[in-house]
């Protein structure tokens, strides 16, 4: 296997080890149909920080530590449609 095959491996690997330590399980999620976009190009982190394994791992758990915050503030403010954004469909 090529090194750019080894390391989307060890990133699947980390990915899958930190959605577990933070109670999400992508294994039962649907799987991906064959034609849909992928979702999580590994290329894209090391690109914006290089190819230190301990730094994208660190990004990647901050993403997980916030994400839930971040998802709910951004519902609610969809929900009051806070800072007068008004749907374009109505």
């Amino acid at each position: 296997m090529n090194s750019a095959g080894a390391r989307l491996n060890e990133m699947e690997a980390n990915l899958a080890e930190l959605a577990a330590m933070n109670g999400l399980h992508p294994e039962a999620a649907a799987p991906a149909l064959p034609d849909a976009p992928q979702v999580w190009d590994p290329a894209v982190l090391a690109d914006m920080l290089g190819d230190s394994a301990k730094l994208q791992r660190e990004m990647i758990e901050s993403f997980f530590s916030h994400a839930a915050d971040t998802l709910s503030a951004l519902r609610g403010a969809y929900e009051k449609h806070e800072g007068g954004w008004t749907s374009p469909c109505r």
